[in-house]
């Protein structure tokens, strides 16, 4: 009947590579043909890979912030074994559960970790099955002394 269009294939990946792909949206479409072209073009890789780093580096903060109390490295590890009951972590940590809540909250923030209702009980599990090796990653880490 009518003339179709040629389909547009959607771009997989930023010039940057995959790692800044989801940070980045895609490039202004230009008709100009000289001139401005290759230095705007320039101009955007240069603005949005910045925005990138920075996006990624206050993402890694909040995951060093969440990761920096003791008990939610705990409630890390506890959940490497797979999802639990908030109300579970009350005797193992022996904290309050309002206290136990916020660090949950503070992990849940950061990214580390996903909640879901189960009736009137929250069950928490790790965010991604990458995270223990994580946590051994960084137990493993010894900063040597420099001698003077």
């Amino acid at each position: 009947m009518g003339s179709s269009s040629p389909s547009r294939s959607k771009r997989s990946s930023s010039p940057c590579g995959p790692a800044l792909s989801r940070w980045l949206p895609d490039p202004p479409r230009l008709t100009e043909a000289r001139g401005g072209l290759r230095s705007l073009n320039r101009a955007w890789l240069c603005k949005m890979t910045r925005s990138a780093i920075q996006t990624g580096t206050r993402e890694l903060a909040a995951i060093g912030k969440a990761l920096a109390h003791p008990a939610r490295v705990e409630l890390l590890r506890l959940l490497a074994d797979g999802e639990r009951c908030g109300c579970e972590f009350v005797p193992v940590l022996g904290l309050d559960p309002s206290v136990i809540s916020r660090h949950l909250a503070a992990l849940a923030r950061a990214g580390l970790i996903v909640s879901r209702r189960d009736g009137v009980r929250i069950l928490w599990r790790l965010a991604r099955p990458d995270l223990p090796r994580l946590l051994s990653c960084l137990t493993n880490l010894r900063c040597e002394k420099e001698p003077r």
